[in-house]
């Protein structure tokens, strides 16, 4: 199943919740409004879970998550 996800809205009360779980400052976390991705919204959550979680096992502060669209 793959949808339209504004990742906003989509992902903005994941990635926050995310961050907690990792022990990140929610400021650690910014998603752009109007990002988009066609995509299965059950694994983009798994992906920002293991992300963070990864960071926050295997990587060095400062530890951030940033989303934006970059046009070519």
């Amino acid at each position: 199943f793959f949808a339209s996800l504004g990742l906003a809205a989509h992902l903005g009360r994941l990635a926050t919740a995310a961050a907690r779980l990792a022990e990140l400052p929610a400021s650690a976390i910014d998603i752009d409004e109007g990002v988009v991705v066609r995509g299965n919204p059950t694994a983009l959550q798994r992906l920002v879970v293991n992300l963070l979680d990864n960071a926050r096992k295997h990587g060095a502060p400062p530890i951030a998550l940033r989303v934006a669209r970059e046009d070519a």
